[in-house]
């Protein structure tokens, strides 16, 4: 588990912890990593936002691949290869998404 998803998680289980300005300021750091629209496509080569990977799938700074991208739908599909490299494929939050370049 990364240190930034720890951080976000003791925040919630403790919500005195939240008044820190460093906990807040990391709050307001996801939340604008997180409305940017990387505006990914299928195709696209991506890999997560810093701070805004899942506890399952794709490691961080690892490609992945966009596969669907439905308009008018809130996830795409996307397609990676986990640490033991077997190929998977699952559906996320796109704003969780950045191009890999």
């Amino acid at each position: 588990m990364s240190s930034d998803y720890k951080r976000i998680i003791g925040v919630c289980e403790d919500p005195g912890r939240g008044a820190r300005g460093g906990d807040v300021a990391a709050l307001r750091e996801l939340y604008t990593a997180y409305i940017q629209d990387g505006g990914v496509n299928p195709g696209q080569i991506v890999r997560w936002k810093p701070g805004l990977r899942p506890q399952w799938g794709m490691e961080y700074r690892k490609p992945a691949i966009v596969l669907r991208a439905p308009e008018g739908q809130r996830e795409v599909c996307i397609g990676y290869i986990e640490s033991d490299g077997v190929p998977s494929i699952s559906w996320t939050d796109p704003n969780r998404l950045e191009s890999f370049a």
